[in-house]
Formats: structure tokens, C-alpha cells, sequence
């Protein structure tokens, strides 16, 4: 078998699958009810499943001996910054997550048993059966709670296995709550801080983030204790990671990366431990159509055995630490890139190089997880944002009317205007202009068409290496009519041309016991503005009455309103008394609507 081929197309596939799993993986048929009532949960799970996919094709395993069976032999431990080939081994599976770690842990245990001397097999088993119902308690109370970030907190158990997906998968899971961090999230926070116990079995499982602009950083830490007959069994797991959720300039964004996965075993005194860690840096490259063109890995991992004698003197078993600097486009990965041999240390040996370089799987793994969510938020407005000036989302506009109005891009974290590419399109009558990728500021004409009650909408999003941003602007044709906002006082009337005669009304209310009736009649030359007559009726036989003008102006910067200033000179008139004098100057606003009556 050619591994040089089959190996890359495996971890491809699997990375591909990570950025594309919202447009290709559907979701499993026995998920809960509550996941799927969440389309955003329903995504992050589908990239659960997706990183299960992708630990399947890079089985971690501890080898024993100076040879990778599937791929290329290392005879000799290589001198500290000497480069060498390696390729990880090429299965291709679609066995869970958790059958995957499950033998990882056995193999870790194994090795720990060697250096201890102690078969640790019935721990591992008791520490395995006592996980499962841990994180199943853990799962259960995510599904109730009402924070939705904890929900993501947890993997789902892997369709396949009988155990909870792995230990590793679920604390990479917790960084899908990234995802879910909205633009104004600034600080800090605890998602989930519990400690749970199931027999002989402890584990404290805390998850944090913080934010600072569009950076933002998430840190989960699993620590697992189970004892059995005086030996004890300590899994724990960190990773750290900080994202840069929004490309710049250039259309990087990146993701710096620092996990750790070790496990200890002790009996009758003495203590052996395997650790595994990777950290460094994933940067994907941004195309001008806001999407994954290629990814750059900068990535360093290590493996390590320490042993403890009986008295409590240390010996250090074995230590490596490898690196791989490498690109992965969109089309192609070529793991077996050169390594470069870190540092070694204790009884090193070919073995010893083997597992580190299989470490480099975590940093492959989440880096890529993490882009594909950060993916998401840059694809879905969280950096960018159109802002439209001269109408608003919903418009009501006449029959055969042209309404121009302006798009513009801004950057939500550094609050500048972009001169970014924005696109239109148009579903309804009658039509837009321009419809092509133009630069913002862009200006755009609609005429709308000639039928009443009809509704159009004008589609913009600007799409670039920056990111992407979406907003919709409906408009409802027919004659604009209006009538009076009554929020504050109860006036009452209709208004079916700003240039026609009309009548606005206030009743008598408890609060203010005096009715009001004004007519407003239009100047034959001069739109918007005339005579107005008032009269009102104060009670005891007494009443108002009064003249002045009125002039209309219309506001469309936030709200579309007309507003109606009156200027009255009143007289009061009251039996047995002589008539008293006075101005007026008040403000009726006016708000559109569409009313069948008015049409004519």
C-alpha cells in the first residue's frame, strides 16, 4: 500500500468534513430532541461526529518498537534539529471516538503497568465503566440547563460504542462554544465548574473563556481519579486555545494552541505516568470568497514515561519532542512533510519519536475544529456589518416609486468603514440597481412596481477575506397613508395623502377630560403645509376655538415619521365670562401604513 497517498487522504478528508460539515454531514437519527430543536447545537454535534471521524484515522496507540508498520521506518533516534520523514499510519474508519481513546487509555495503562510492575487492566476497566456514567449525568443535567454554551460543553456518546465519547473529544467540544459567543460578549465567565462521583470514582471538570475584541479564549481542564485494591488510576486533560475569530487584512486568522493529555497509575508504592501534550499555532489563509483556502501549521509535540521506585526517587523513563511547520491547502495535504527533531531526553528511543510524532494529531485535530467554528462566526456577520442609509428593513413605498439608498461595510471590532465588495439581488417587483459586486459605499436605486399589497426584497452581503455580512430591506407597495402615533396620547384619524384635507381627533379620557378636533386644510401652492382649526371642548359649557398654520417635515433617518407642528392662536369662551386669549405651539407625529379605504 502506497501510505505516502492513502495516509494524507484519510486526515484530508477528515479536515475537509470538520470545515464543510454544515453544508454536508446530516445529523444522526438518535439524537435528543433538545439537540435538534437547536440548529446551532445541531451544527457544533455534527462536528463532534466529524472529530470523531477524524481520530478514527489517527489511531494513538503506544509502539514498542523502532518501526511504523504502515508508513516509514526510523532505525535511530534522530540528533536534536535534524529532519526526518514520517507518515502516520493510514486506516481509514469509521469506528467512534471512543473505541479510539478507549485503547489509547489500555496502551497508556500498559505502559504505565511496565514501569510499575503491576497489572493495572481491572482499574482501567472500573476507571472506564465509572467515566461512562459520569459524563452521562453530566450530559443529562446539559440538556436541561438553560445556559446554552454548557450544552456544547459535553460530547454525545459515539453512535457506535458503549462508552461516552472520548475524555480528549469532549474537552476539544467545549471550544464549540466559541461559536456560540455573540459580537458584544466582552469579559469573562465560568461555563461548567462541577465535581461529580460514581463509586470509587472522582472527576472535577472545569470550563472557562474570555473575550477581548474578537479574540476570544477557552480553557477546559478534566482531572479523573478511580481506585481499585490500593491502585489508583489519574487521568487528566487540558487545552487551552485562543482564537482569532475574525481574518485580518490579509485574511489570516489564527489559532494559538496548548494541550496536554496524561495519565498516572500507582501500586504498592510505586507510580508510573505517559503524558502527551502539543501546542503552537494554526493559521488558516482566507480566499476572497470568505472561505479555507489553506491552512498553516506550526506545531510542536511531545511524548513522555516517567517511573517512581518505591522509596520516592525519581527516574525519568523517556522523553521526546517533535515539530512540523507545513501548509495544507484546500486540495491537497502531504503529511510526510520533514519533521524536525526537538528535544530528547532519559532512555529515548525510536519508539519514543514515533509517539510524539503521533501527538501531532491533537494539534491537526482541534486546530482544524477550531477554525471550522471560527469559520462559522466570520461567515455569519460577527466581523462585519452592512449598514444602510436612506430606508429601513421595512418600507412602504408607491406604486411605480424609485427609493435610492446607500450600503456600507463596517468592521464591527475595529469601527472603520471597508471598501469591501457588496452584492444585490432582488426577489419581487420590479428591480434593483446595480446588481453587481460593486465597492462600498455603494448606491442603489429600487423601483418598485405597479401592483398593490406587493412586497420585494433586496438581498446585500458583502463577502471577502474579512468576512461575511448579510441584511435584508423589504418593500410593501401601495399609497402611503398615515395616521397618528399614539403611544402617549390617544389621538385618532387617518390621513390618506400629506396633501389632501384630513382630521385628527383626540377623545376625552380620564387623564385628560378635554376633546380636541383638528382640521387641516393644505395650501394650494406650497406642499406640506397650511391652515389649521381647533376646537376643543373643556366642559361646563366652555369651549376653545382657534386658527393658526401647520408646516409637515419627514423623518426617515431612524423611523419613518411625519411630523406636524402647529402654531394656533386660541380663544376661550365660558358663560358669564369675557373671552381669554392664547398660543398654542404642539407636535402631532404621524406614523405610514397601508389601509384599502385610502387607495382612491
Amino acid at each position: 500500500m502506497n501510505t505516502s497517498r492513502t495516509r494524507p487522504i484519510c486526515l484530508f478528508r477528515s479536515l475537509k468534513f470538520l470545515i464543510h460539515r454544515n453544508e454536508s454531514s446530516p445529523l444522526p437519527p438518535n439524537l435528543p430532541r433538545w439537540m435538534r430543536a437547536h440548529s446551532t447545537l445541531a451544527r457544533l454535534v455534527s462536528t463532534s461526529l466529524a472529530l470523531s471521524l477524524a481520530l478514527s484515522c489517527l489511531p494513538l496507540s503506544s509502539t514498542t518498537t523502532g518501526t511504523d508498520t504502515p508508513g516509514g521506518e526510523i532505525i535511530e533516534v534522530p540528533l536534536e534539529g535534524e529532519e526526518f520523514e514520517y507518515s502516520l499510519p493510514d486506516e481509514i474508519s469509521m469506528e467512534s471516538a471512543a473505541e479510539t481513546e478507549i485503547q489509547a487509555l489500555r496502551d497508556m495503562t500498559a505502559a504505565i503497568s511496565a514501569q510499575v510492575g503491576t497489572d493495572l487492566e481491572p482499574v482501567l476497566d472500573l476507571h472506564l465503566a465509572n467515566r461512562q456514567e459520569i459524563f452521562q449525568q453530566i450530559l443529562d443535567e446539559a440538556a436541561t440547563s438553560q445556559l446554552p454554551v454548557r450544552k456544547v460543553g459535553l460530547a454525545k456518546p459515539a453512535p457506535s460504542g458503549n462508552y461516552q465519547t472520548a475524555l480528549i473529544a469532549t474537552i476539544f467540544t467545549v471550544f464549540l462554544t466559541i461559536g456560540m459567543m455573540p459580537a458584544h460578549a466582552q469579559g469573562s465567565g465560568t461555563i461548567l465548574d462541577e465535581t461529580k462521583t460514581v463509586g470509587d470514582s472522582s472527576a472535577q471538570i472545569k470550563l472557562t473563556f474570555s473575550t477581548s475584541g474578537s479574540r476570544i479564549t477557552a480553557e477546559g481542564t478534566v482531572t479523573m481519579t478511580t481506585s481499585k485494591d490500593g491502585a489508583t488510576l489519574t487521568e487528566k486533560a487540558r487545552i487551552k486555545a485562543t482564537a482569532e475569530a475574525c481574518p485580518d487584512a490579509n485574511g489570516n486568522a489564527p489559532v494559538e494552541l496548548d494541550m496536554q493529555w496524561d495519565m498516572t497509575g500507582s501500586n504498592a508504592g510505586k507510580t508510573g505516568g505517559t503524558q502527551i501534550y502539543a501546542n503552537g499555532k494554526v493559521t488558516s489563509n482566507v480566499d476572497d470568497n470568505a472561505e479555507i483556502s489553506g491552512t498553516d501549521f506550526d506545531l510542536t509535540s511531545g511524548y513522555a514515561e516517567q517511573k517512581m521506585g518505591s522509596q520516592g526517587g525519581q527516574v525519568v523513563g523517556k522523553f521526546a519532542e517533535v515539530r512540523f511547520q507545513g501548509h495544507v491547502s484546500s486540495q491537497e495535504f502531504n503529511n510526510r512533510s520533514k519533521l524536525t527533531m526537538g528535544r530528547t531526553g532519559g532512555q529515548a528511543d525510536a519508539s519514543t519519536v514515533i509517539n510524539a510524532a503521533k501527538s501531532l494529531k491533537f494539534g491537526f485535530l482541534v486546530g482544524a475544529m477550531i477554525l471550522s467554528v471560527a469559520k462559522d462566526k466570520w461567515s455569519n456577520g460577527f466581523c462585519l456589518e452592512l449598514i444602510v442609509e436612506g430606508v429601513q428593513d421595512n418600507n412602504l413605498v408607491d406604486l411605480d416609486s424609485t427609493t435610492t439608498f446607500i450600503a456600507k461595510v463596517r468592521h464591527k471590532f475595529e469601527g472603520t468603514e471597508m471598501n469591501l465588495p457588496v452584492t444585490a439581488s432582488l426577489s419581487g417587483e420590479e428591480s434593483v440597481d446595480p446588481t453587481a459586486k460593486t465597492n462600498a459605499p455603494v448606491n442603489y436605486t429600487y423601483v418598485a412596481g405597479d401592483k398593490p399589497d406587493a412586497t420585494a426584497t433586496v438581498a446585500l452581503e458583502t463577502r471577502s477575506k474579512r468576512g461575511v455580512a448579510q441584511k435584508s430591506i423589504s418593500f410593501t407597495t401601495g399609497k402611503l397613508n398615515w395616521r397618528p402615533v399614539t403611544d402617549v396620547i390617544p389621538w385618532q384619524g387617518q390621513v390618506c395623502n400629506l396633501n389632501w384635507p384630513f382630521t385628527i381627533t383626540r377623545p376625552k379620557t380620564t387623564m385628560y377630560p378635554i376633546a380636541e378636533t383638528y382640521v387641516f386644510t393644505p395650501d394650494d401652492i406650497k406642499d406640506l403645509q397650511g391652515t389649521v382649526s381647533l376646537t376643543q371642548d373643556i366642559g361646563q359649557g366652555c369651549e376653545v376655538k382657534g386658527t393658526g398654520t401647520y408646516v409637515i417635515t419627514l423623518y426617515e433617518s431612524e423611523e419613518t415619521q411625519a411630523d406636524i407642528r402647529i402654531i394656533v392662536e386660541l380663544t376661550m369662551y365660558c358663560p358669564e365670562f369675557s373671552a381669554n386669549t392664547g398660543t398654542t405651539d404642539l407636535h402631532i407625529l404621524l406614523e405610514p401604513f397601508l389601509d384599502p379605504s385610502c387607495r382612491e
